[in-house]
């Protein structure tokens, strides 16, 4: 499997701000519930490989195309970079593909400094039980539950459980949160969203 791979490369997650530049004056990002609760799910069974192409979560009216990211020049997780697709959230290549089995990893903005919310702005308004649905590139939708969000700082990431291994295919929604500290300008925190697949279609 690839996930040790991918825990070796974001041990450094937790520097500086891994999404967004700095929450827009009159905006507010919606966080997870301070007490964090699980679903226990009955994971499908997981399907072969096959690279993303969009996500939707209907729950918060977010369908977007996926692009992907891989490895920053200081060894953390990349970020959908400026431009035309800074608000398209990426998949991270060095983590299994949607469905297949593992932690698949999408990365998003929360916002921007002059434009305001951005992609994953809503992210911290799911909950466990509602559904994300990922295409991917052979014509399956992975259907993902969600078991749990969370909202950790970044100096206590905890990268076992957000990276690590699974036995069963799971999805990690990330995205950044909290308060922005004033000494660096980046957000605190760090939302999570764990998901499980529980279920797949054709499109």
């Amino acid at each position: 499997m690839r996930t040790r791979t991918t825990v070796g490369a974001v041990l450094a997650l937790t520097g500086g701000c891994l999404i967004g530049t700095g929450l827009s004056a009159q905006s507010v990002a919606p966080m997870p519930a301070a007490h964090v609760t699980s679903l226990r799910v009955t994971p499908a069974a997981p399907l072969r490989p096959s690279p993303p192409v969009s996500i939707d979560i209907a729950a918060i009216n977010l369908h977007a195309p996926l692009g992907s990211v891989g490895l920053a020049p200081d060894g953390t997780i990349g970020v959908p970079a400026p431009g035309p697709d800074y608000d398209v959230p990426g998949w991270y290549r060095y983590s299994p593909t949607p469905g297949a089995l593992g932690p698949a990893v999408i990365i998003g903005h929360l916002d921007t400094l002059h434009t305001g919310p951005s992609v994953f702005f809503r992210l911290g308004e799911l909950t466990p039980g509602q559904r994300i649905e990922v295409r991917r590139a052979d014509g399956r939708i992975a259907v993902f539950q969600i078991t749990a969000i969370a909202a950790y700082a970044k100096r206590l990431f905890p990268t076992g459980e957000v990276f690590g291994d699974l036995g069963y295919a799971g999805l990690r929604l990330i995205t950044c949160g909290g308060p922005i500290e004033p000494a660096t300008g980046h957000y605190r925190d760090n939302t999570v969203v764990f998901a499980t697949l529980v279920a797949t279609r054709s499109r």
